[in-house]
This record gives C-alpha cells, structure tokens and sequence, in this order.
C-alpha cells in the first residue's frame, strides 16, 4: 500500500458498482436527451396528450419506466444490504 494512513486507504477502496453507477448515470442522461426513446419517455411524461397525439402508448411506456426506475433501486438497496456493511442491520438506510 502506497499509505500508511489507515483512513485514507480504506476511503480509496472503491468498488467495481460504483464505477458501472457512474457510467450508467452518463449513459442515461445522453439516452433520455439525445435518442428516440429517450425523448419519447420525456414526453409521455412530460405532455401526456401530444405523446398520445403523436401515437406513444402511455400506459405501457409509464409501467415500463416506473418498472425500470424500480429495478435501478433494488440494486441499489441490495447492495445497501448486502454488500456495504456486511450484514444487514435493522435502521440500515435510516428509515
């Protein structure tokens, strides 16, 4: 170890997931302005009766994002859980 501090080099060890986070954060905000589905998303959110003018399915695009934004934070809590302190503690994530 480069460090003799013991604060410093357990703060420097970084896992792998927080790196695939990062990269999926840039991913999704080029997706959500830059392609189609991205924009049509925004829409459906956003202007509910031009999406539907236009011929987006609201319903099925809402359940498909809420489905997605759904598994984004499983991940995250079973990480929470799991990973970060070892074992599960009642009050983990503070209520």
């Amino acid at each position: 170890a480069w460090s003799s501090n013991d604060r410093l080099r357990h703060a420097l060890q970084i896992n792998a997931l927080f790196f695939i986070g990062v990269a999926l954060a840039l991913v999704l905000q080029w997706g959500l302005s830059a392609t189609r589905w991205g924009l049509a998303l925004r829409l459906v959110g956003d202007h509910a009766e031009t999406a539907r003018a236009l011929g987006y399915r609201l319903t099925g695009t809402r359940i498909a994002a809420t489905a997605a934004g759904g598994f984004l934070a499983a991940i995250g809590g079973a990480y929470l859980s799991l990973y970060y302190p070892g074992s599960w503690n009642e009050g983990l994530s503070s209520g």
